[in-house]
């Protein structure tokens, strides 16, 4: 891991009204903005790797992943967004759908989600620890 960076930007341009800047990438709906990622085919982790999903959830997880090979910026990101989308139909199961998408809610499943639908949620940075652990920057 010693070449692979330690914060990973996920840095998608945008425009809004005439201006250009970089946003995150849309976890709901990726597609698009993985498109259009900067440096997407860099190699930014190794191929095993764990990653604490914290927000917005009450009862964070840290999962392992092991995709077999190093991986680039748009697999990491990808990967990201298919297990939010996995953390939000495991909560739906039990609170419901009319629950999980209603702002300003907090949920008593698997994760306790609070306050926001995955559609409110852009993957902006995952950050490394000492200990090899990525911690997620997601905004909403």
């Amino acid at each position: 891991m010693a070449n692979l960076p330690t914060a990973i930007d996920f840095e998608v341009p945008n425009e809004f009204e005439g201006e250009v800047f970089d946003g995150g990438v849309d976890i709901e709906s990726p597609e698009e903005d993985l498109g259009k990622l900067k440096n997407a085919d860099d190699i930014v982790a190794p191929s095993n790797f764990g990653v604490a999903f914290t927000y917005p959830l009450t009862k964070p997880a840290v999962v392992a992943f092991s995709p077999g090979k190093p991986t680039t910026r748009r697999e990491f990101a990808q990967i990201i967004c298919d297990y939010y989308s996995h953390i939000y139909e495991e909560e739906e199961k039990q609170a419901g759908p009319e629950i999980v998408n209603r702002v300003g809610f907090k949920t008593r499943g698997p994760y306790g989600i609070w306050g926001h639908g995955i559609g409110d949620l852009s993957l902006i940075r995952a950050t490394r620890d000492k200990d090899g652990l990525y911690r997620l920057s997601v905004d909403s």
